[in-house]
């Protein structure tokens, strides 16, 4: 009897230890009264260890799902504020709300905490995320006021330049201020979610202010000096398939007001067609950029190059930046057109019947000018103003008669002569290529025709390279 009832006490103290070093956030009800809403951002993830997954891993990935459900909770306050107006369709969300959403995503929460437990018992593991609300506000609001600070030294510094008519500089000194303004723009996210809508807060009066101050200087700076792309060439003439004949060129120049022009060096410029980029460079010191296409892909007639200022690249800033409306106006461009035509073939054929006798309408011939036309390949009467020669041999024997079906066997030799490179870029044989028929007549139609599908087929996949 003392043995049992010493063994009920050890259990009620082993329960009670366990208790004990169990975190109260685990338990719903303490979490809500120890972190109130009304002075915290929580979040909370949990998860019944099914699949015996490595204990830190596990709590590492609960982490990544607490963090997850307080930015949540942040997203559902902002839907349900109607301070910021967002508008909503069926199919979108306003660029402002997406945009800062995803930027809030990826951002570490001021003063954010983490907490993990697991209980070995039940194979449970829990995570717990957590942020002072005054805290995460007063830093925000710090963030705020700072990024205001560091955008008004940067026009500042921007004036200097222009003091020393350096546009470029100044242009890329405020192109730069647009980072600052989307970290204002996720920071004034963040009050609004928190409730603090108030100007003093967001200062949202004072960024307008700046904005639209390095907005009309942009515009000044596009005023006096404009940039432009020129092309060497409007149109050049290529080929399907092969490499262009000469490099696509663009000269970088700077216009003033008074239409002086000067070369631009250091212009990084792309290269683009449709939604593939063939190329970028960079404008050398006579302002010259130049783009080599190793082929021309594409089937259509006529394909256009546009040769644009990579301006994330030019002044120095993020891509997203680059796509703000004030800098639009320097978007330079310019577009270049490629002239394309199919590749030509000349075709020697020499095609025998049963007899031996050259056939007076070949079988093979018309069968590889009709595959190669469905490649933009274009045949030609004469050799000289050919790029490639397909020379064809075919004769054709008899084979047995039984039961009277007869049969033939076709042998061929088929190669392929590429004058640009001076060099036969193909070269094989055919042989055995069976028919039968009723007749040793028929059996050769079938073995032509055999031979015909074989070998165009072959000699397209060749040029199609």
């Amino acid at each position: 009897m003392r043995n049992i009832i010493l063994f009920l006490l050890l259990m009620l103290v082993n329960f009670q230890l366990v208790d004990a070093q169990t975190p109260n956030w685990v338990n719903s009800s303490q979490r809500k009264f120890n972190y109130p809403e009304s002075q915290y951002l929580i979040g909370f993830a949990s998860n019944i260890n099914s699949s015996n997954e490595q204990i830190n891993e596990m709590l590492a990935n609960l982490s990544d799902l607490a963090k997850k459900d307080l930015i949540e909770s942040i997203y559902v306050s902002i839907q349900s504020s109607s301070t910021l107006q967002i508008e909503e369709t069926d199919d979108n969300i306003s660029e402002y709300y997406k945009q800062s959403s995803e930027s809030l995503s990826k951002a570490d929460i001021a003063g954010l905490k983490i907490e993990t437990y697991y209980d070995k018992r039940n194979n449970t593991g829990y995570a717990f995320a957590f942020a002072l609300k005054s805290e995460v506000i007063s830093f925000y609001k710090n963030i705020i006021s700072l990024k205001l600070s560091t955008i008004s030294n940067k026009i500042n510094e921007a004036k200097l330049y222009l003091l020393t008519n350096n546009n470029q500089n100044a242009l890329k000194t405020y192109a730069q201020t647009l980072a600052y303004f989307r970290e204002i723009e996720n920071a004034k996210f963040l009050l609004f979610a928190l409730g603090k809508t108030e100007n003093e807060y967001h200062q949202t009066d004072e960024a307008n202010r700046l904005y639209l101050q390095i907005k009309e200087e942009i515009n000044k700076i596009y005023e006096s000096e404009q940039i432009i792309l020129r092309a060497k060439k409007d149109e050049i003439e290529v080929k399907f398939g092969q490499p262009i004949p000469e490099p696509i060129e663009i000269v970088a120049i700077s216009k003033n007001r008074n239409g002086v022009e000067k070369v631009l060096p250091n212009v990084p410029v792309l290269f683009i067609d449709k939604d593939v980029q063939y190329c970028n460079a960079t404008t050398d010191y006579s302002g010259s950029a130049k783009c080599f296409i190793n082929k021309v892909s594409s089937t259509e007639k006529i394909q256009v190059v546009s040769a644009m200022i990579d301006l994330s690249s030019y002044l120095g800033i993020d891509s997203i930046d680059a796509k703000n409306e004030i800098l639009k106006s320097f978007s330079a461009s310019t577009d270049i057109k490629l002239i394309a035509s199919g590749l030509t073939f000349w075709i020697s054929s020499k095609e025998y019947d049963l007899s031996s006798n050259k056939l007076s309408i070949p079988f093979i011939e018309p069968k590889i000018k009709e595959a190669l036309s469905t490649i933009n390949y274009t045949f030609v009467n004469d050799p000289k103003i050919a790029d490639y020669k397909i020379e064809l041999i075919a004769k054709i024997r008899k084979g047995n008669n039984i039961y009277n079906l007869y049969f033939t066997y076709l042998d061929a030799t088929v190669s392929v002569f590429d004058f640009t490179t001076k060099k036969e870029i193909y070269k094989n044989s055919f042989v055995n290529i069976k028919g039968g028929g009723n007749s040793y007549e028929s059996a050769s139609v079938k073995s032509y025709n055999k031979a015909a599908e074989t070998i165009s087929s072959e000699i397209t996949k060749i040029l199609k390279k």
